[in-house]
Order: structure tokens, then sequence, then C-alpha cells
């Protein structure tokens, strides 16, 4: 019963599954995200996240040279040109001599050879947008530090970041294997209270019971003798969604699939796992896990050697909300006094969310509600 998941959906319209392909710009889209939640955790306040169409000179220089620390004002309130954001980006990386003895194009061309354009259409004289301005301060972030080796101005690139160097924050990429709640290898290897264990490194998270048995990418940092996630993303996995209700059976490492007309088998990794739920389970008839046939089981392959290493199921049953018992915290069903919700248990990790993902509290449920409830296997 330790750590216990329910997860409850608030169903406000009509309840559907969608099995398909995931768009093309998803990738895109949690590269952005990445790099948001990366610059948000050095600086939540950069200027340059507005609604204006182009970064001012003003707003990018105070930003890209507090990058490292350093206070630098600037009077010039126009947009800022692509030529001058890179001699700013090569100035706080410590390559002025680049700057001292360059054009504004040949500090343009070794800012890019740098990184600190990639994604960017860097365009001279061009003014920079907001957007392009976010993700030079990205790229500046991760870009490599130069360090002085004599009078003369002579200069050799490090491996050192400003990242690294001023801030303890690191990347790295591996499996995420354990939460606070389970582990693939078994529930009781579970990571400490508000952690995520990625390979071997533990990393305290605000969300660690996200992307379980997914490889990452991610970041953290080194911080009084602890790991703090800062962010992270799924990278090289492949995945196969299916509907839970058309899952015949697992047999010598395969899952069987059939469902409106569909023969298929998927090949499983021999040291696969299950999750159900959000929890990782071994059990003694697997027939069990697939019984339900409201839900979804996503297989992942988080190593691309053409087999899937894990098999999570996500199943459902539904409510029809007769009465909530605030104090108690129990749900009643309108149609089976069996079916309840019962969240009273201190060791029950539940969530509560709108249809829309919106998080909310057992206040905000009540009679004549439509909930989708899914509960793990413990």
């Amino acid at each position: 019963m330790k750590n216990r998941i329910i997860s409850t959906a608030l169903l406000l319209a009509c309840i559907f599954t969608l099995f398909g392909a995931y768009p093309a710009s998803a990738e895109t889209a949690a590269q952005d995200g990445f790099e948001k939640a990366v610059l948000d955790y050095i600086s939540p306040d950069f200027r340059v996240y507005s609604d204006g169409e182009y970064a001012s000179t003003a707003g990018f220089i105070a930003d890209i040279y507090g990058l490292n620390g350093i206070s630098r004002e600037e009077e010039n309130t126009d947009e800022i040109t692509y030529f001058k954001a890179a001699r700013a980006c090569l100035e706080v990386l410590n390559y002025g001599v680049i700057c001292d003895k360059n054009s504004d194009a040949g500090c343009l061309s070794f800012a890019a050879g740098l990184g600190i354009f990639d994604g960017v259409p860097a365009r001279g004289e061009e003014k920079v947008t907001a957007a392009d301005a976010t993700k030079i301060y990205y790229n500046t972030l991760n870009a490599a530090l130069a360090e002085p080796v004599s009078y003369s101005g002579d200069y050799r690139k490090t491996d050192k970041t400003i990242l690294s160097e001023y801030y303890s924050i690191y990347f790295d990429e591996d499996v995420v294997n354990a939460n606070d709640a389970t582990a693939l290898t078994s529930a009781d290897a579970r990571a400490r209270d508000g952690s995520v264990r990625i390979g071997t490194r533990e990393c305290i998270s605000s969300a660690p019971d996200s992307l379980l048995g997914y490889n990452v990418c991610y970041c953290y940092q080194e911080k009084d003798g602890d790991n703090i996630l800062v962010a992270m993303k799924k990278k090289g996995n492949r995945e196969q969604e299916l509907g839970l209700y058309g899952v015949d059976r697992v047999e010598d490492f395969k899952l069987y699939y059939d469902a409106d007309g569909a023969d298929k088998k998927y090949r499983l990794d021999e040291a696969f796992a299950y999750i159900y739920n959000g929890k990782a389970v071994i059990p003694e008839d697997t027939s069990e896990l697939f019984n339900d046939k409201s839900g979804r089981v996503v297989l992942t392959d988080n190593d691309n050697d053409g087999k899937y290493d894990v098999v999570s199921v996500k199943a459902y049953r539904y409510m029809y909300v007769e009465r909530v018992d605030t104090y108690k915290r129990v749900i009643y069903d309108a149609i089976s006094g069996d079916n309840i919700i019962d969240l009273s248990d201190s060791d029950c990790k539940y969530s509560i969310k709108g249809a829309d993902g919106t998080a909310l509290t057992i206040f905000d449920v009540g009679g004549g509600d439509v909930l989708a409830v899914s509960t793990s296997a413990d």
C-alpha cells in the first residue's frame, strides 16, 4: 500500500482516446521547452521575453552579460543587430581578442563556429528577433569559454562553459529508471522522496513521476552535495502506442495485438519492465494487466536495439459522482456503491486533474461529474 498512486481526471465533455503518430513539431516543441526551462532556471527575468518583435540593444546587452554575473548597462534602446549580438556574445565568452582583430562579418562567422547561432538564421545588419535572442542566450550558455595563454592576447578554447563554470550545471543522457514511487527493477528500489534516478544519478525534481522508462537528455545542477534536475526531454526513443482493448497476451518476449482486423506482435527485451498506472509490477499472470478495456499501452524501446524495454499500461475505470465527502476524502459513485475513491490513506499519492490537464483538488469535484480513474496495482 506504500505510495499507492491514484490519478483522477475530471471529464467535462465526451470521453475519447486517439491512438496515432505524434506531430513532427513535437520534437521541436520539446527542445524549445527544454531550452526555456534552462534559461528560466538561470534567470526568469530576461527582458526579451516580451511581445515585442525584436530584442532591444539595452535588454540584450544587460541579459547576455548577466549570464556570467556581469552588470552591464547600455543606453541604446534601438533593436540590436546580429552583428552586434555576435560581438557581445564573444566578449562574454572571453574572446575579446577576436572582436579586436576582426570585422563584424568575421566576428559573426567566428561566433557561428562556436555554435552561438545554431538554429538561428544570423543575418548581419538585420535586427534580432526576440525568439532568436532566446536561442542565442541558450547557445551562448553552452559555448566553449576561452582563456588567455599569454599577455600578447593569445587564447585557447576550453571545455568549460558558462553553465559549468558559473552555475555548476552539466548535461548528461541516460534512462530514467526510478522515481519516488517506483523503479523499473521493482517498486522497492524507488528513489528518495522528491527525486528521480537517471542512470545511476539521483536528482531532486519538482516532477519526479515524469518520463519513467525513457532515455532522456537532461540538465542538472550540483549544489550543496545534491543534484538538482533543471530540465529533461526524451531523446532517441522508439515508441508504439496501442489501445488496451486490443492486447491479446504477452508470451515468449512478444506482445500480441489483435484489434480491428490487425494481428501484430511486438518484440520485447528479455529484461523488459511492466509499469501499471505509474508503478512497476511483476505480475504472476500478465493477462491481469490487460483485463481493463479502457486505456492504452505504450511500448518504449529506450536503447534502439529493435526490442521494447518497457510495457507501460494506463488503465481507467469511470465514475459518475454521486457525492464527495471532503472531510473523509472519499468520492462516491452514483451507479455502484462498491466503486469509491478513498484518498484518506496517508501513503496514498494521488492527483486530480481537469480535462485540460489543470491541477484540481477534491473540493473541485462534485455530484454529477464524470471521472476517469487510474489506480496502481497495490
